[in-house]
């Protein structure tokens, strides 16, 4: 699934970059859940760099998961980065490609959504108190403890015994890029086949 995800990805970025963004399909489909709505028009050139660092990132998963068939850290950290820039534009309104595109020189982000390039002023509602801090603090500090308390889980049953028994050769067999680094027994450490 990871595979074809990544590929869907790359493909919907490619084409919102390279060949006109009103042929992505996400944006079709996007488009069409929200016809009933006012439209909120963003500016193309930020958005457009937004899509470049999406192509970007889909692209090395492409690379790491299709081609390569790496697993483990490097495409959890392509993916929390992905998660990431997703949930701040979804959830929160920030485009954080649009910020990174005010830090090219001679680059200026316009017509963004909710006018979050144009505040300049605060409103009451946007600070945050002594008391809201101390309440997240106690949030953080409280999860922390009780993260602390749960105990690792332990790997059993047929996971464990296929990896004991060595019944499926090719699930223990390290990728390519793996072999290439000679990181073959560490891939077989963490991977159970030991």
């Amino acid at each position: 699934m990871t595979r074809i995800l990544s590929a869907a990805f790359f493909i919907d970025f490619f084409i919102r970059v390279v060949i006109n963004p009103r042929f992505a399909p996400s944006l079709i489909v996007g488009r069409w859940l929200v016809s009933g709505q006012t439209p909120e028009y963003v500016g193309a050139p930020q958005k457009r760099f937004a899509w470049s660092l999406g192509l970007m990132l889909s692209g090395a998963m492409v690379l790491m998961v299709v081609v390569w068939d790496v697993r483990g850290p490097a495409n959890m950290l392509v993916c929390v980065t992905c998660l990431t820039l997703l949930f701040a534009e979804s959830a929160l309104g920030i485009c954080i490609g649009c910020k990174l595109y005010n830090l090219v020189p001679g680059n200026r982000a316009t017509m963004c959504p909710g006018g979050v390039c144009e505040v300049h002023i605060r409103q009451p509602i946007q600070f945050i108190s002594r008391v809201q801090m101390g309440a997240l603090a106690a949030f953080v500090v409280g999860f922390a403890m009780l993260a602390s308390m749960i105990p690792p889980a332990r790997y059993t049953g047929a996971s464990a015994g296929l990896a004991q028994s060595g019944n499926d050769p090719d699930r223990c067999k390290p990728p390519a890029i793996a072999v290439m680094l000679g990181h073959e027994e560490n891939w077989k450490l963490h991977n159970n086949c030991k």
